[in-house]
């Protein structure tokens, strides 16, 4: 700008040496037209107010959203598996604990006349006189409890079941129609209604067998 303001000055004294006359000389510095601060020969541009438009927010809301949901879903299911894992702790805890119980038994009833099932006066509900593996089929209490019949603490909407059956000798995985020699337990613990844990073991006479003979007095001759 300040050069155009020399040079128009310029052409004037040069039309005045060469005899012309000079139009009307003004003080007054050229102006650009886009002036409006006040501020003479000195072009300012424009600033441009910048603002969101309801598009742009509302685009913003929906990724924000998005990025919500995705995280909110990501903790969701990190809690739900630990939720998860935790029940299967539990439940395995509860369903080896009463497996180990029932295998310290004898395999038969040992005392009365042998039935499959608890005997008279073991149908009272406590396991506190189960003697043999088979009185504890059908069994189950929610919530879980001990041997003497009381309740595990903090164990509401737990419950254990227990089914005995015999087992085929050829595949101990197949139910067997009589006995032959081989029982297949199942414990199996539920967590609001919710399968968490089952667990199975084999049990045979032999061990039984074995403990009678060692138990049989022994006879020595000089």
């Amino acid at each position: 700008m300040i050069q155009t303001i020399a040079g128009t000055r310029g052409r004037r004294w040069a039309q005045s040496a060469r005899g012309h006359s000079p139009k009307p000389y003004s003080d007054t510095p050229l102006l650009s037209p886009l002036d409006k601060g006040g501020y003479r020969g000195v072009m300012r541009p424009t600033r441009r107010k910048s603002a969101m438009s309801m598009v742009e927010a509302l685009v913003s809301i929906l990724i924000v959203g998005v990025l919500m949901t995705a995280v909110l879903d990501t903790v969701g299911a990190g809690k739900l598996g630990q939720y998860k894992s935790g029940d299967r702790r539990v439940g395995h805890l509860l369903a080896q604990s009463l497996m180990s119980e029932i295998l310290l038994q004898h395999y038969e009833e040992p005392v009365d006349l042998s039935s499959f099932g608890p005997e008279s006066p073991e149908t009272a509900g406590s396991r506190a006189d189960y003697d043999d593996i088979d009185d504890y089929d059908k069994w189950s209490a929610s919530p879980p409890q001990n041997k003497d019949g009381t309740e595990i603490a903090d164990r509401t909407g737990w419950s254990r079941t227990v089914v005995v059956e015999y087992a085929d000798p050829s595949d101990a995985a197949q139910k067997a129609g009589f006995d032959s020699g081989i029982k297949r337990i199942t414990v199996t613990v539920t967590h609001n209604d919710v399968v968490v844990a089952s667990i199975t073991a084999i049990r045979t006479g032999a061990r039984d067998r074995l403990s009678r003979e060692l138990m049989k007095p022994v006879e020595i001759t000089n």
